[in-house]
């Protein structure tokens, strides 16, 4: 019986709206046999590549802010890169989410 596949868990991360550090969290789990770097990669780039194909859009979620803020897939990218959005101890979370088909609504 095969298992899920990373594509499967960061698609059904990506419909609850979950935070990066949420997919890689669940990666780290599910995925046992990879290199946590790899893992960590392989995620990167997913995000990367649907971001720039314009299928997913990304908000910050802010300890003690009122309310979460869209930003701009640049942004997303940049943020990507840095130690605290893949840290459980940072106060910014990075969210991802499935951009509306407006073509198919």
């Amino acid at each position: 019986m095969a298992g899920i596949t990373k594509e499967e868990i960061f698609a059904s991360n990506l419909e609850e709206e979950a935070s990066v550090l949420e997919i890689y969290n669940q990666l780290l789990r599910r995925i046992g046999d990879e290199d946590p770097a790899a893992l960590q990669n392989w995620l990167k780039a997913e995000l990367i590549a649907a971001a720039r194909a314009e299928r997913i859009g990304f908000y910050i979620d802010e300890f003690g802010a009122r309310d979460v803020r869209e930003i701009e897939s640049e942004e997303a990218i940049a943020l990507l890169e840095l130690a605290q959005i893949w840290s459980v101890e940072s106060d910014t979370m990075l969210h991802a989410y499935l951009m509306e088909d407006e073509g198919n609504a």
